[in-house]
C-alpha cells in the first residue's frame, strides 16, 4: 500500500513539474506596444496616429501626451516621451475593472511578476518593464487601474538626468494624513 502511495505522489509531482514547464514555455516576452503605438516611436509619427486631448513639456526632453480613447476597458492613454521618443505607454482603465482580474490575465500571459505588493505590481525584463497599478483618484471619488509599459534604457536615462523617477514607473511616495509624505 505505501508503495503505491509513493508511486501516485512521485507521478503526481512528476506531472506537475511537466505543467509547470509547459507553462514557463507559453509565457511571451513582455510587450513593447500598445495596438500601434510603439515604443521608441517618434513622437510626429504618434501625433500622426491620434490627437492628443492634453500635452505637458516636463523639460527641454520630457513630453507627455495625453488621450482619450473612449473603448470598452481603456478610458485613456498617457504617453511619455524622452528624446523626442515613446518611453512609457500607460493605460487607464475604465472604473470596475479590478487589479485582481488584470493581473490574473497578465500573469496567465507573461508569467509570475518580479516584484508584487498591494498597490502596485512589476514584470522586468532585459528591456522592458511593465507595472499595473491601483490608485485611488480623490478628486472624482473613483479607484483607477493603470497598466504601463516602459522602456528601461530610458526609464535609466531619465532617472540618471533629472534624478527623478518618469511618469509610470515605480514608486509613489504616500502621503500621510495631513500632507505630510512619510520619513
Amino acid at each position: 500500500m505505501q508503495r503505491v502511495l509513493i508511486v501516485v505522489a512521485l507521478f503526481s509531482f512528476l506531472v506537475c513539474a511537466q505543467g509547470q514547464d509547459k507553462q514557463k514555455s507559453k509565457v511571451k516576452p513582455l510587450p513593447d506596444r500598445y495596438k500601434q503605438f510603439k515604443l521608441g516611436m517618434p513622437r510626429k509619427l504618434l501625433e500622426r496616429k491620434i490627437t492628443p486631448v492634453y500635452t505637458h513639456e516636463a523639460s527641454a526632453d520630457i513630453r507627455i501626451m495625453v488621450c482619450d480613447v473612449g473603448g470598452n476597458e481603456i478610458q485613456g492613454l498617457l504617453f511619455v516621451f524622452w528624446k523626442e521618443k515613446l518611453a512609457s505607454i500607460i493605460m487607464v482603465f475604465q472604473p470596475g475593472y479590478t487589479l485582481k482580474r488584470i493581473k490574473a490575465g497578465l500573469v496567465r500571459k507573461y508569467g509570475e511578476p518580479t516584484k508584487e505588493d498591494p498597490m502596485e505590481t512589476l514584470w522586468v525584463d532585459s528591456e522592458r518593464v511593465m507595472g499595473l497599478k491601483f490608485e485611488y483618484n480623490i478628486m472624482d471619488l473613483r479607484d483607477r487601474v493603470t497598466l504601463s509599459y516602459s522602456d528601461i534604457s530610458a526609464y535609466q536615462e531619465i532617472k540618471a538626468a533629472t534624478g527623478k523617477v518618469p511618469p509610470g514607473a515605480g514608486k509613489r511616495k504616500r502621503r500621510r494624513k495631513g500632507g505630510v509624505p512619510p520619513p
